[in-house]
């Protein structure tokens, strides 16, 4: 009835409450503490199927379960009346606690003699059940009627044996199983409690009152609290401003609401013995016990998932500053772009006629007359450079700059920017000197080498000293490079601001050290140049002068090339 048998595996779920009878016996026995017995039924794993009862017993102090003993009650009567019965007798016992619906638990014969005499015992009360004796005996010769008090006292003795010898065994088996139970719960306590020790979270558990019936060690070593923390208030832990939260949390948990798992949701804070605050993860579940209800609760140190979600939080700001500014920057060169072409047409305009008139294709000018167009056409020129300079660096926010590639002649090149600057520079009685290249042709971008050339003879010459001399030179830079150096004479540059030269609207020198300029001109030569695959710097000492060099690639190819 116990064994598990094949045959077993389709009542497997079956359920012993749904049956009225075995129900009243395991509610008996759990609310009497007592051994209680179901009425006769079949044992269909027993040999021929033989009739049986179930007895229910608790195994605890407490009745939290029972311990089901199957009994065959047929056999166990057979061996009481074996010996104090004989042929002339025939006894049977019945079970009689439904008086309208008594039931047969044992006969000795199925043949009762003719003019028998039937006797009736008082009944007796076996695990909750009323078990009733009875006999049936042939008539008495008058030398068997001694045999009546000999049968009567037998058969009084044997029922009276029947019912020590199963509260013996019901009571044996029950002692023995309580003990094996409790055995296991023991060892079962043990492991679940050195399972809780082991723990890497400090564990707390708590009853529905929230006092604390178990701290693991993990909570002395996190929260520095020992064994003197059972029986308070789990509030102990919880910082005050967190305790109303606590509560509801406590409250969603008895409620049946999911439990809180660790990790999902924000970072909560659990309060030190010493009194600071230390951010955790909890994880909240209650659990059903006969005792009540209890809290379990896993607490694990968030400092570092703190830490995380920090930097992942600063990360995001950044990534966010940095599509606002890739976004400025973008509006920021498309309203250059289009300021810069709406500039340029007029200003070629003007630059137009102002080569026109002094053509004097028009008409005679007088002296006067013509150093104010010339003027003009001064003016007019260095605009149209500062708006080309910015419509260079509008296309390379916007990433739209185009590069011509081809093979030039790096000489010649710098020798054109040499002579549009002579006549500046002979204004100021500075010598420009170039010094024989010694790179023929490099396969590039003409004329942005050009600009950024003419970028640096331009500054040298506007920063330099009068009587001094500005040196050009065109050397190789290893197998595959060439650098262009422009050296001058003038006061040098400090190191600190050395770093500022490159960046855009940067004009070093204040009031009257200042000349004309947007500030532009060396950041837009730098972007050229990584536009090109190349790198610029500067070298300079004070009063010795200052030397600004471009380093490019023989041949640019176009997987360089980053506008």
């Amino acid at each position: 009835m116990i064994a598990p048998l094949e045959t077993n595996a389709s009542v497997r779920g079956l359920d012993v409450f749904a049956i009225d009878d075995r129900r009243a016996a395991i509610v008996r026995a759990r609310t009497e503490n007592t051994v209680a017995a179901t009425a006769l039924l079949e044992l269909v794993q027993a040999a021929g199927k033989t009739d049986g009862l179930i007895y229910y017993m608790p195994v605890t102090e407490k009745p939290d379960g029972v311990v089901a003993l199957v009994h065959r009650t047929h056999l166990t009567l057979r061996r009481v009346f074996h010996d104090v019965i004989d042929d002339t007798m025939n006894v049977a016992v019945r079970d009689v606690t439904e008086s309208d619906a008594p039931v047969e638990l044992y006969r000795s014969s199925r043949d009762v003699p003719a003019g028998a005499i039937r006797r009736i015992a008082p009944p007796i009360t076996v695990a909750g059940r009323k078990w009733e004796l009875s006999s049936f005996q042939a008539p008495l010769q008058p030398r068997q009627r001694g045999k009546v008090a000999y049968w009567t006292l037998a058969t009084g003795f044997a029922f009276t044996g029947l019912l020590g010898v199963l509260i013996l065994i019901l009571t044996g088996h029950a002692l023995s199983v309580e003990a094996e139970v409790g055995a296991r719960l023991a060892d079962r306590e043990h492991r679940f409690r050195a399972l809780l020790e082991s723990a890497p979270d400090a564990v707390v558990i708590a009853d529905a009152n929230g006092s604390i019936a178990y701290a693991n060690e993990q909570v002395r070593r996190l929260l520095g609290y020992g064994v003197e923390i059972v029986g308070r208030s789990v509030e102990t832990l919880v910082p005050a401003h967190l305790v109303e939260g606590h509560r509801a949390l406590r409250g969603d948990a008895e409620r049946g609401r999911i439990p809180r798992m660790m990790g999902a949701g924000r970072i909560l804070g659990a309060r030190h013995a010493d009194g600071h605050i230390i951010p955790v993860d909890i994880s909240l579940s209650m659990i059903q016990t006969n005792e009540g209800k209890l809290f379990y609760a896993a607490i694990r140190d968030a400092t570092e998932r703190q830490h995380t979600i920090e930097l992942q939080r600063r990360a995001s700001e950044l990534e966010q500053g940095i599509q606002r500014a890739n976004e400025a920057n973008r509006l920021k060169g498309e309203l250059l772009a289009t300021m810069s072409h709406e500039l340029r047409t007029p200003l070629n305009g003007i630059l137009g006629f102002a080569q026109l008139l002094l053509s004097e294709k028009l008409g005679p000018l007088t002296p006067t007359h013509k150093q104010c167009i010339a003027d003009i056409r001064t003016s007019g020129q260095h605009l149209l450079r500062l708006v080309n300079d910015v419509l260079d660096m509008a296309k390379l926010e916007a990433g739209k700059l185009e590069l011509a590639l081809a093979e030039t002649d790096i000489g010649a090149l710098v020798n054109e920017v040499v002579e549009v600057l002579s006549v500046l520079a002979q204004t100021k009685h500075i010598e420009l000197v170039m010094e024989p290249p010694a790179v023929a042709t490099a396969r590039t971008d003409a004329l942005k080498v050009k600009q950024i050339v003419y970028n640096y003879v331009s500054n040298a010459v506007k920063f330099a000293p009068a009587q001094t001399r500005v040196r050009i030179a065109v050397i190789r830079e290893g197998e595959h490079a060439f650098r262009i150096a422009v050296h001058d004479q003038g006061r040098g540059i400090p190191i600190a601001d050395q770093a500022k030269l490159f960046s855009e609207f940067i004009q070093l020198g204040t009031g009257h050290e200042r000349t004309a300029g947007s500030g532009i001109g060396l950041a837009l030569s730098k972007r050229l140049a990584e536009a090109l695959g190349g790198s610029v710097g500067v070298e300079s000492d004070i009063g010795k002068g200052s030397t600004f060099w471009v380093v490019l690639p023989l041949e640019t190819r176009a997987r360089e090339v980053a506008a």
